[in-house]
């Protein structure tokens, strides 16, 4: 089988036959096909570890703009006297499932008013609605969070290129990721993604 590769950067609708019909997909990226990890690949300039920034290496070499006290969080998860275990305070290494790592296949299903993620590790999903709503003060955080998104079309071209999301409601105590990163305590944390195929290779998200 072959892979189409996802980089990470810097997280069920009813349709009326009407409302089906309605769906013009050629307004929409390709985003069609089994997502991988860019790690799992081991394309060129990729570190072994989930990381933000792929010209850098993971977890402290990231230089994510952390408060001292979130720091000294980040940096207990990397050091233990005697030994060295990447993500040890990671609560998702319990198997929790991980949204968007996708060091197992991802598949990407775009709907006129949802964007649905859909993992093969642990059967997890994620649901990105982009059907204009806003936000509600009465969301309960969870594991999967709530994800609102909105399509772009950068190039004027009258077809969607870029999908921007804002994820809130992650329930704590969370991670971003396995270096063991943290989100705030306080379930307010706030998570911003750019979605985009690479111009040069479009097998590369």
């Amino acid at each position: 089988m072959s892979y189409r590769v996802l980089m990470m950067s810097a997280l069920a609708t009813t349709l009326s036959m009407s409302a089906a019909q309605a769906f013009d997909d050629s307004k929409y990226p390709n985003w069609k096909g089994a997502w991988i990890g860019g790690w799992t690949k081991r394309l060129p300039g990729v570190t072994g570890q989930p990381s933000y920034d792929p010209t850098k290496s993971a977890g402290l070499r990231q230089e994510a703009p952390l408060t001292p006290e979130y720091l000294a969080i980040h940096e207990a998860s990397f050091f233990r006297p005697g030994q060295w275990w990447p993500g040890h305070s990671d609560p998702q290494m319990g198997c929790l499932a991980r949204m968007m790592i996708a060091y197992w296949p991802l598949e990407i299903v775009i709907t006129p008013d949802t964007i649905h993620v859909m993992g093969e590790h642990i059967h997890s999903f994620r649901c990105i609605y982009t059907d204009g709503r806003g936000w509600q003060d009465d969301i309960e955080p969870s594991c999967a969070s709530y994800s609102i998104g909105r399509w772009v079309d950068s190039k004027g071209s009258g077809r969607f290129d870029v999908l921007e999301v804002e994820t809130r409601s992650i329930k704590g105590p969370c991670v971003m990721d396995s270096t063991g990163l943290p989100l705030h305590k306080d379930n307010q944390t706030i998570v911003k993604e750019r979605m985009y195929l690479d111009e040069k290779n479009p097998n590369i998200l």
